[in-house]
C-alpha cells in the first residue's frame, strides 16, 4: 500500500484530491474476496500511510451496512 500510495501522490498535483475507499478493520489483515485477496485498513492506519505519502486528509466516514463487510472512505489533497 505505501508505493500504490506514494505512485498516486507523484501522479497528482499539489492541490489535487484523492478518494480511497476500502474494507474497514484490522490494518493489511486479509481476507477472501470474490475477485482476489483483499485486506482490511482501519482509517487511523490509512490516514497514517496517506500522510506518509504525501497527502494531508481532508475527511473520513465509515459505514456498516447489515450483513456487509464495514466500509470507510478518505478524501485527502496532495500537499
Amino acid at each position: 500500500m505505501p508505493s500504490l500510495l506514494t505512485a498516486a501522490r507523484c501522479a497528482i498535483r499539489e492541490g489535487g484530491g484523492l478518494l480511497v475507499g476500502f474494507f474497514d478493520g484490522a490494518d493489511g489483515e486479509a481476507f477472501p474476496h470474490a475477485v482476489t485477496t483483499a485486506h482490511h485498513w482501519s482509517r487511523a492506519g490509512m490516514s497514517a500511510l496517506l500522510e506518509r505519502a504525501g497527502f494531508a486528509v481532508v475527511d473520513s466516514d465509515a459505514r456498516v451496512d447489515e450483513g456487509l463487510r464495514p466500509h470507510a472512505s478518505i478524501s485527502a489533497v496532495a500537499v
